[in-house]
């Protein structure tokens, strides 16, 4: 099966990051489809492409890493007025369409990998849940600090940034290496957002 496969990896929402890391494994990367690399899935013109060139590319790996400013936990303080309502059916569009991609790919026989901050409310979206309640699909959380995420301080320094987050996927062995929580080994610089 992976003999026929065009490519290893296309990034949902990211621009090339993980697939630079792609290449110098020798595998194949796909595409980065992002707002910097000129894709914008709040038109629809945008979303229809995306599936196609999925379609097309037949990535063995989905990563989406949407954006999550609606889902975080400051817009819970935000006042809910009409356009806070506005922006939030926006992003409610992202997030159905990111579950369809996800679905494409478990169709296919092929993978995704999910990210959002463990806090975020997206994960109690019902498009979502729905997903995750999936048998073949699991969903780990990591603090980031385990795996070298810094910030900075505010003294000019930086140090560990714990940030939780959480992942979606349907592939055991990515599960299995996203599962590290912190260790209690050192103090966190704390982060906003």
């Amino acid at each position: 099966m992976q003999a026929m496969l065009m490519t290893d990896c296309t990034e949902l929402y990211s621009p090339v990051r993980v697939n630079r890391y792609v290449k110098r494994y020798g595998k194949t990367p796909g595409s980065s489809l992002d707002l910097l690399t000129g894709w914008n899935f709040d038109h629809s013109k945008d979303r229809a492409a995306a599936a196609r060139l999925i379609d097309e590319q037949e990535p063995l790996l989905v990563i989406g890493s949407p954006m999550c400013t609606m889902f975080s936990t400051l817009q819970r303080l935000q006042p809910h007025d009409e356009a806070w309502e506005a922006r939030l059916h926006a992003a409610m569009k992202h997030i159905k369409f990111w579950v369809a991609m996800y679905r494409r790919q478990r169709r296919s026989g092929r993978y995704f990998l999910h990210e959002h901050p463990a806090s975020a409310s997206s994960w109690q979206a019902a498009v979502m849940q729905s997903l995750t309640s999936e048998r073949d699909v699991q969903v780990v959380t990591i603090d980031q600090c385990m795996y070298g995420q810094t910030a900075r301080d505010g003294h000019g320094g930086c140090g560990p940034a714990k940030k939780p987050t959480s992942f979606a996927t349907n592939c055991p062995a990515i599960a299995n290496e996203l599962r590290k929580r912190c260790d209690g080994g050192h103090t966190h610089v704390p982060l906003l957002g």
